[in-house]
């Protein structure tokens, strides 16, 4: 009897069964925020946007979340973080966040140069941590750097 089930079918089964529960999570939330954006961002909506030697930075190499092209001379690099700042001990918040703010900075700073354009910035969280103070903490120091923070809830 043949099997009802494609070469490429069973190939993503046993991707999906070997993938780690908190990527696949991670993977899923990347979705619907990409799908929420292109569906009411104004513009043109770049879904990873990839960039590097057939990019907008030939000497660097990576992809952008969302890119939106707002106007001619305007533009929003939107990075997608499923991190549960509530599930996070202090310690590694303190190096966290200012990893995810490091690696936007810079993509929007290297699109800034090459585009010369402004460029706004957008960090996107799951939800608001129920960590009284914690919310507020997050927006202030992205804030501090001009990035907007969502917390996206569908």
């Amino acid at each position: 009897m043949r099997s009802s089930f494609s070469r490429e079918s069973t190939q993503e089964r046993v991707r999906q069964s070997a993938e780690p529960e908190a990527l696949r999570r991670g993977r899923d939330f990347h979705r619907r925020v990409q799908a929420a954006w292109a569906a009411e961002a104004e513009g043109d909506v770049r879904i990873e946007a990839l960039f590097g030697s057939s990019g907008w930075a030939p000497y660097r190499s990576g992809r952008v979340d969302i890119l939106v092209d707002a106007a001619e001379s305007l533009a929003c690099i939107v990075e997608i973080k499923a991190t549960d700042w509530d599930d996070v001990c202090v310690e590694n918040r303190r190096r966290l966040l200012p990893r995810h703010r490091r690696q936007l900075w810079s993509l929007v700073e290297q699109y800034a140069r090459d585009h010369e354009s402004d460029v706004a910035a957008a960090m996107v969280y799951p939800t608001r941590p129920r960590t009284p103070g914690l919310g507020e903490s997050i927006e202030g120091f992205l804030g501090d750097w001009g990035i907007l923070v969502e917390w996206f809830v569908d």
